[in-house]
C-alpha cells in the first residue's frame, strides 16, 4: 500500500471507526484475499505504514464487529497472534470502498486534506 493510499483509507477509517488503522488493514486484506494474518504480516501488506499495536487494535475491532475471529494461541502466551477473516458484509462495503477510493486515485481526484467525500 502507498502512502498516499494509506492516507486515502486512513481519513475514512477515521470516519467510519473513530481509528486511522482499521479500515486500511481490512483493504489490505480483502484486496490480497488474506483468509487469516498476524501483525507481522499485516504491516508488512501496509508496507511499514503502521506499528504492531496500531495493527492488533485494529484486529481487535475488527475482531469486535464481527468480521475476523481471533486463532488459538499455538505455544507459550508471548506466541504471535492470529486471525481469521470470516464471512461477513462489512467486507463488502470494504470492496465498495475499495473501488470508490481507486477511481479517486487512479483520476487524480483525491485531496487528502478534504477526504473521500469531496468532489
Amino acid at each position: 500500500m502507498t502512502p498516499q493510499e494509506f492516507e486515502a483509507w486512513a481519513r475514512l477509517s477515521k470516519s467510519v471507526h473513530g481509528n486511522r488503522y482499521v479500515l486500511p488493514l481490512a483493504a489490505w486484506v480483502v484486496r490480497n484475499e488474506v483468509k487469516a494474518t498476524g501483525a507481522s504480516e499485516a504491516m508488512s501488506g501496509l508496507g511499514g505504514l503502521a506499528e504492531r499495536v496500531r495493527i492488533l487494535d485494529a484486529l481487535g475491532r475488527l475482531v469486535e464487529i464481527g468480521a475476523m475471529e481471533e486463532m488459538p494461541r499455538v505455544g507459550p502466551g508471548n506466541s504471535p497472534r492470529y486471525f481469521a477473516r470470516v464471512e461477513d458484509p462489512y467486507w463488502e462495503l470494504v470492496a465498495a470502498y475499495a473501488r470508490r477510493i481507486g477511481q479517486r486515485l487512479e483520476a487524480g481526484n483525491w485531496d487528502a486534506t478534504r477526504g473521500i467525500g469531496s468532489r
